[in-house]
């Protein structure tokens, strides 16, 4: 007795603890995720898990069979997991009501069903890419789910309770640390704004038998991100079974040669550095110019055509050669400026640079093909930040999807209040004079088809040839083709900014993305009419 007592006392003392206490985590609950209007995109839900103590399963072959039945597990998995010396392995996580019940009937030795919090987002593939998705111990992985995990997931708490010698919990807590529940996450989007919004690109790409495609809809003067649609998508309630295609956020991930859009660019500095007027003529050489290392074609031979009328019908021969009256460095201030080769801010995971060159690395074709949207990459986010400084008077904007984070009280932790510069990087005459002739590409030039009876509406199309990636040539089938517009021009509320990639036919921007813009602006107008409270956006 003196041996035991003694000098093997600290060895059954905890012995004795461990066979009569038992320490319970307190599972913490994930936050919500809810869209600007209120309505619940994404939060937590029961749902069962099967666990095991290996030393108390007495007929480990037998149980292995009968669970594998079940579970849909190989009856040698396991067995392996029924044999090891732990007291606690995982079964099969993450499983239905129905199920659960059908386990507790076989009253299997050593076998046990839990409750967990399961991840659920009721709205299906509704902004997959931006809500994201969890792990299956609900760490948030991708979109807000990713970047605002700290504040979603909570802090487990836990109880340190007495059982009998059987084993059984007795109602008697000794300490008790409570769980603190997530915070919610309320978003700049509107479900309803992005539901149409994804609708409308789905239809055009299925239309035109494209690869995929991305919208962003975005707030000018706020940065605000009303909807960001990509396509394809996925259901994130199975996110396991989504392609990397389909789970890519194509509007911050995606960079391409923009073609025809970027030659906005071109449009704010010849008119800011005064070295055109709107009427000035331009010879665009009856469709084909040579240039150094090669020839310039536009879509449709023009000969003499103004300042503004190169713009309108989107010539290349026209808009390259006012570009020769701007040095490189120049036209490089106005490519930096509109914020190209910058990432935006935006706060979703993964968003790329781009691709822009500084001046003493372009080539003598360079200054010829830059302008046209050639020989630099963008992103989506990156046109609608670019747009929005020309939308809002000459501001840079940041991109926002999340609005703020709550308590499960309502009350606000932490808000992000709207991020503009403090004065205006383009002065507002040269803007105003800019919006007048992408007004005018609208309603005279390329992009027809994105005219609104009665609204103005100011933009830009673009059809850029892709680079095929074992030559290193341009495509002569393949386009990525864009529209980026804001209305109404004099006092612009929304930038919207389409792109459709490699569709079969028609392979314009004014012929695809337009028509898309037309079908989300008509809704957004009709919404904003139809809706109380609109101005919480």
């Amino acid at each position: 007795m003196f041996y035991l007592q003694v000098f093997h006392r600290t060895f059954f003392q905890q012995l004795a603890e461990r066979q009569s206490t038992r320490v319970i985590n307190l599972k913490a609950d994930r936050g919500r995720i809810i869209d600007a209007r209120g309505r619940v995109l994404a939060e937590d839900t029961f749902s069962y898990s099967v666990w095991a103590d290996p030393r108390e399963v007495t007929k480990k072959e037998e149980t292995a069979r009968d669970l594998s039945l079940l579970v849909g597990i190989e009856p040698r998995s396991l067995r392996q997991k029924l044999q090891t010396p732990k007291r606690f392995v995982w079964v099969k996580r993450k499983i239905d009501y129905d199920l659960s019940l059908k386990i507790k009937e076989k009253k299997l030795d050593g076998i046990y069903v839990s409750k967990e919090n399961r991840r659920f987002y009721p709205q299906g593939s509704l902004a997959a890419q931006a809500l994201g998705f969890v792990d299956i111990d609900d760490r948030g992985l991708e979109g807000v789910e990713s970047v605002y995990d700290a504040y979603l997931r909570g802090q487990d708490g836990w109880s340190y309770t007495l059982r009998d010698c059987r084993g059984k919990l007795l109602p008697l807590k000794d300490q008790l640390v409570p769980a603190r529940n997530g915070y919610d996450l309320v978003l700049n989007i509107d479900a309803q704004v992005q539901y149409w919004t994804e609708s409308f690109l789905q239809e055009a790409i299925k239309k035109y038998r494209a690869k995929g495609g991305s919208v962003v809809v975005m707030q000018p003067s706020t940065g605000k991100i009303v909807a960001l649609a990509n396509f394809p998508t996925f259901d994130p309630n199975n996110a396991s079974c989504a392609s990397a295609d389909a789970r890519r956020n194509r509007s911050i991930t995606d960079f391409y040669e923009p073609g025809s859009v970027f030659k906005v660019v071109t449009l704010l500095a010849s008119l800011n550095e005064g070295t055109f007027q709107e009427d000035d003529a331009v010879f665009c050489e009856n469709g084909e110019y040579k240039i150094p290392g090669s020839i310039l074609h536009d879509w449709k031979p023009y000969g003499r055509l103004t300042f503004q009328q190169a713009f309108e019908k989107s010539s290349n021969i026209g808009v390259a050669k006012i570009a020769q009256s701007l040095r490189p460095p120049v036209l490089y201030r106005y490519i930096k400026t509109l914020r190209f080769g910058e990432i935006s801010g935006i706060d979703l995971a993964g968003e790329v640079k781009g691709l822009v060159k500084k001046p003493n690395s372009w080539s003598k074709t360079s200054p010829y093909i830059i302008p046209i949207g050639q020989e630099i990459c963008v992103t989506n986010i990156q046109i609608a930040t670019a747009f929005s400084i020309i939308a809002n008077g000459g501001y840079v904007v940041k991109p926002q999807v999340v609005d703020r984070i709550v308590s499960k009280e309502g009350v606000t932790v932490k808000s992000f209040p709207v991020r503009v510069s403090a004065e205006p990087v383009v002065p507002a005459k040269t803007i105003e004079r800019a919006k007048r002739i992408l007004t005018k590409v609208v309603s005279d030039g390329t992009a027809k088809l994105a005219k609104i009876e009665g609204v103005n509406i100011a933009g830009k199309t673009g059809t850029a040839q892709k680079v095929e990636p074992g030559t290193h040539h341009y495509s002569k089938s393949k386009y990525i083709v864009s529209f980026v517009g804001f209305f109404p021009s004099e006092r612009p509320e929304f930038v919207i900014s389409v792109n459709v990639d490699e569709p079969a036919f028609a392979q314009y921007g004014g012929v695809i993305c337009a028509p898309v813009f037309k079908n989300i602006a008509e809704f957004l107008l009709k919404y904003k009419n139809t809706t109380i409270a609109w101005n919480q956006l």
